[in-house]
């Protein structure tokens, strides 16, 4: 299935730097768009018409959308180097370019 492996995050979010109050908000919120991905994806595989497959492709592409936006916001607050964005955004546009 198409962008089944692109987000792995497991080893990414623990160099990041979150001040404590931060933690549990923005770090939580970064990994539910990182789960809903692939999880969109294959909801939608499995639904039996091309308009649910297509719906879910289109909630898949959002949180993209959301995940790169929480990625580039992280940075500019430096709460993350720019390795994290760079790969964020290497890993986004390869899933864009599978749905």
């Amino acid at each position: 299935m198409a962008g089944r492996n692109r987000f792995s995050f497991s080893n990414l979010s623990s160099n990041w730097f979150f001040p404590n109050e931060e933690k549990f908000g923005f770090i939580s919120q970064v990994r539910r768009c990182a789960v809903s991905i692939p999880s969109n994806i294959a909801e939608g595989a499995g639904r039996s018409t091309d308009k649910s497959l297509s719906h879910f492709l289109e909630i898949s592409y959002g949180s993209i959308c959301e995940l790169e936006t929480q990625i580039i916001i992280s940075s500019k607050l430096s709460f993350i180097s720019n390795e994290p964005v760079s790969y964020t955004h290497l890993r986004a546009h390869e899933t864009e370019a599978d749905l």
